[in-house]
């Protein structure tokens, strides 16, 4: 028994010892074997759209934008696709009857069955999809005052997309319009006037 048990720790020694050297051997990479890697995308152009709905954001100059002057339904529907680059992005605003963006998740059955994760749109929070069948989709979404305002990208070009997406998504700003008075009028202050 005494014997059995010997071999068997030996074994294990060897087993550990060879393993270990064979890690140790994987970390060592010779000029053969490096892969090459595509380099950096460099920074494109950036133009930026300031919608009436409310809000306004940053993208590539190199794309076409379709606001989608005939869609009637929605407050902003803005499509960008380039020449060369399969995929699209688009920028909605619609009325929405979720409370919040996880509410707007559950009930948006296209989202169904994609990874969800926390995000910020515009400064607030709100949530991004991952969607991977039928087709690679990513959507950022937040819900603000009863409406939906979300980024749906869909690409195959995934480098330039993916950095086109980015870059609309994080510089994505809402923009509140100030209040002001008629001229002649002075402004109104909210408080409670007693007298």
């Amino acid at each position: 028994m005494k014997r059995i048990l010997m071999i068997t720790a030996v074994i294990l020694v060897a087993a550990g010892i060879y393993l270990f050297g064979f890690k140790r051997q994987a970390v060592i990479v010779g000029p053969e074997a490096i892969v090459s890697v595509s380099p950096t995308p460099t920074p494109q152009e950036l133009l930026t759209w300031t919608d009436q709905a409310g809000f306004t954001f940053q993208y590539p100059k190199d794309v076409t934008v379709d606001k989608h002057d005939e869609d009637q339904v929605n407050y902003a529907h803005i499509e960008m696709t380039h020449k060369d680059k399969m995929g699209t992005i688009i920028v909605w605003a619609k009325d929405t009857n979720a409370a919040d963006s996880a509410g707007w998740v559950k009930k948006e059955k296209g989202l169904s069955g994609g990874t969800v994760f926390d995000t910020v749109l515009g400064g607030i929070s709100g949530k991004k999809v991952l969607l991977t069948t039928p087709k690679k989709v990513i959507v950022s979404g937040v819900v603000d005052e009863g409406i939906l305002f979300y980024v749906e990208g869909s690409f195959e070009d995934s480098l330039y997309w993916t950095s086109a997406y980015d870059t609309i998504t994080s510089s994505f700003t809402f923009v509140k319009e100030k209040q002001t008075a008629p001229v002649g009028i002075d402004p109104v202050d909210e408080e409670e006037v007693v007298e």
